[in-house]
């Protein structure tokens, strides 16, 4: 993103993958540094494996020597001048053969810049799929290639190589030293002794150092205000350790080291480079709220980590780390004060489904709650600091904006109206947020129940199951879920019960609900699913053979879990764009879970339907695009070549030739629905009102 020069004076930011300047006086722009993939002229020059030619030429011609000598000769002049003359053409950095940058990021001085590389000649990407569309205006069916699958990819390792733009010097940070980094934490716990294992988490290296140690990503680069410091964040690539750094450039001055590509590398231990926290997790790291920045000050940090078992605030400074949210909530989305004295954020402080603003004091940790309007919320913090604008929804609202000054019990004021005057006219069900006791767990699982108004007995009902996996569904706002929300309403109408629950794997509910599902996806899902119907029954009047379940994505994956390996349990299912063999999905949300299947084959076998396809007994849709480039249509096309040579009857697929893996089309989303609702009046509500 853009940010401001330490002058204020312009804007520094990225075009096409390039860092520019734009001077806010004059308008003009400059590109920041040239960086280019290549060995820099000396290293050409000074190649230490010249072929037999070339050791031949330089030996019998002497003025293939002096061109030698006048081209070294004519390069230093360049970079001298260079160096005296800063309106002069920036003269490139070399960063080496084949080395692809990933990202960088220019300090507010102008004086640094960070680059995250990795060498193209490690990396494989893997054997992309293909994905046909038969729909197209040529007529003619057309072919785009689609992402590798989880295992198949060789991540290079990555390195950041800081460059000093002044002196026009570079040099690797060394991570080598990072704690925990020489752990083989994944196949320590799996029982696997590095060399017996040949995947890219243990692949051998020609140096011993490297191959001792696992991979890491690089992101997060993040500079402090005037410059002085650079945060950035390193994370292990089996996904279990997470390391927060800082490095300071203060009076930093870089060694240019003879025939190095990249300088004498500043490694961890040595004053300029600083491991403010590490995060260890046995399951694996949560890295969708790895939130970092630095306070006004330029001193100190404020972070995110699940350390103590929910997304919590923390404050570094002067090496001291003090955590300054605490409890079972979960703190999302933080905004520092301008005077770095406060954090805002919004959070699920005093229940679960509900999420507030509040203001936490670094200096006392003192939690201020700010807002009090119930349901969902986020916020924009105005420029003077003095007001929220408040993004407000609740269950039977969609979003609308509210103004609040910042203080607690100040008044919201609603500034939109956005909803038709057609919609509020439909008498929509309002859920019921409800607890659902679970077997397996001391929390309870949070849910939505919507009921008819009537006392009927023995009642139908159906499950809904969300999809991503860690999201959550039930919080008392308005869900992203709005057409399974109306159709809700139009089922209870029908005389249906529908409970709409966050399972195991949720988000909001902290770390333990999250990783419950590592290495065995699909269980204890299931088993909460089992929960539900358990309370349907003894709060809802409801017949425990008139249950049925239907979900997206991972919605559709556990739908099919639940039929295969509990048969008992649902009357029916529809399963939509089904994830139906997590070795055919993507890499970074796949590992996370299940790890890859070179190394944890038992992971994918047990968390991945097709192999329980034989416990089909329940009547089963199957729904999916065709041009569903996240779950492959082909997923579905191998479970149903599965259940025919099982000789399975009771399931029927709906192939959508147009639709990716959310639908488009209003004729796709109607002609879905409608194919669930046959399902469900067919299978458990043969008396329909």
């Amino acid at each position: 993103s853009a940010q401001f020069t330490a002058d204020n004076g312009g804007v520094i930011f990225s075009r096409e993958g390039t860092v520019f300047v734009r001077d806010l006086d004059s308008g003009l722009e400059y590109q920041a540094a040239e960086l280019l993939s290549e060995k820099s002229p000396q290293q050409h020059l000074n190649d230490a494996n010249p072929s037999y030619l070339e050791s031949q030429q330089s030996r019998l011609f002497e003025i293939i020597k002096l061109q030698k000598e006048r081209e070294i000769a004519l390069r230093e002049n360049r970079e001298n001048s260079q160096r005296a003359d800063a309106d002069r053409v920036l003269l490139p950095f070399y960063l080496g053969e084949k080395e692809e940058v990933l990202s960088s990021s220019l300090s507010p001085n102008q004086r640094w810049m960070a680059v995250v590389i990795r060498s193209e000649s490690e990396r494989e990407a893997g054997r992309a799929g293909i994905m046909s569309n038969y729909v197209t205006a040529t007529g003619y069916t057309e072919n785009r290639e689609l992402r590798a699958r989880v295992g198949t990819t060789n991540f290079a390792n990555q390195r950041l190589i800081l460059l000093d733009l002044q002196t026009h010097q570079q040099s690797e940070i060394d991570l080598t030293d990072l704690p925990g980094r020489e752990d083989q934490a994944l196949l320590e716990q799996l029982g696997i002794k590095p060399d017996e294992n040949s995947s890219e988490e243990a692949s051998a290296s020609t140096n011993k150092a490297e191959s001792d140690q696992r991979k890491i990503r690089l992101q997060g680069l993040n500079w402090s205000k005037n410059g002085g410091r650079l945060l950035f964040q390193a994370i292990s690539r089996d996904n279990k350790d997470y390391w927060l750094l800082s490095l300071n450039t203060t009076n930093l001055k870089l060694i240019e080291v003879e025939d190095s590509e990249n300088g004498e590398p500043l490694s961890l231990g040595r004053s300029p480079l600083t491991l403010i926290h590490h995060d260890h997790d046995p399951a694996w790291i949560n890295r969708r709220h790895l939130n970092a920045h630095w306070l006004p000050d330029s001193q100190g940090v404020m972070f995110q980590s699940e350390q103590d078992g929910y997304l919590h605030l923390y404050h570094w400074a002067q090496g001291h780390v003090t955590q300054l949210t605490k409890g079972e909530f979960e703190a999302y989305d933080p905004r520092i004060s301008k005077d770095g004295r406060n954090i805002y954020f919004r959070g699920n402080v005093e229940n679960p489904t509900i999420y507030e603003i509040y203001r936490v004091t670094i200096t006392n940790q003192e939690l201020t709650q700010l807002t009090n309007l119930g349901g969902m919320n986020d916020f924009v913090l105005s420029p003077d600091e003095n007001n929220l604008l408040i993004t407000h929804s609740e269950a039977l609202m969609p979003p609308e904006l509210y103004l609040q000054r910042a203080r607690p019990k100040a008044a919201a004021n609603k500034l939109t109206n956005t909803v038709s005057e057609q919609f509020k006219a439909i008498d929509w069900t309002e859920p019921e947020f409800v607890e659902v006791r679970s077997s397996y767990s001391d929390a309870p699982i949070h849910s939505r129940a919507y009921t008819p108004d009537d006392d009927s007995i023995n009642r139908p009902a159906v499950i809904f199951i969300h999809g991503a996996g860690y999201l959550q569904n039930a919080h008392q706002g308005w869900s992203s879920y709005f057409r399974e929300f109306m159709f809700h309403s139009f089922l209870v109408n029908q005389g249906y019960v529908v409970l709409d629950i966050d399972y195991r794997a949720s988000q909001g509910y902290g770390r333990e609900w999250r990783t419950g599902i590592y290495q065995r996806m699909g269980t204890p899902e299931v088993q909460d699913l089992a929960n539900g119907i358990d309370w349907l029954v003894g709060r809802k009047n409801v017949d425990r053979a008139r249950v049925c379940t239907y979900g997206g994505s991972y919605g559709g994956f556990l739908t099919l879990m639940a039929l295969f390996k509990k048969p008992d349990l649902f009357a029916c299912g529809a399963a939509l764009r089904p994830v139906t063999d997590w070795a055919s999905y993507n890499h970074n949300y796949t590992s996370n879970i299940l790890n890859i299947p070179e190394i944890d084959p038992g992971s994918f076998e047990r968390s991945s339907p097709i192999e329980f396809a034989e416990g089909l007994e329940a009547p089963l849709l199957i729904a999916h695009g065709m041009q569903d480039n996240n779950v492959f249509f082909q997923d579905s096309v191998r479970l149903v070549q599965r259940l025919i040579e099982l000789k399975k009857e009771n399931f029927e697929m709906a192939i959508y030739p147009i639709e990716s893996h959310g639908f488009r089309e209003p004729s796709s989303w109607l002609d879905e629905f409608r194919r669930i609702y046959k399902l469900l009046e067919r299978s458990i509500n043969s008396t329909p009102n």
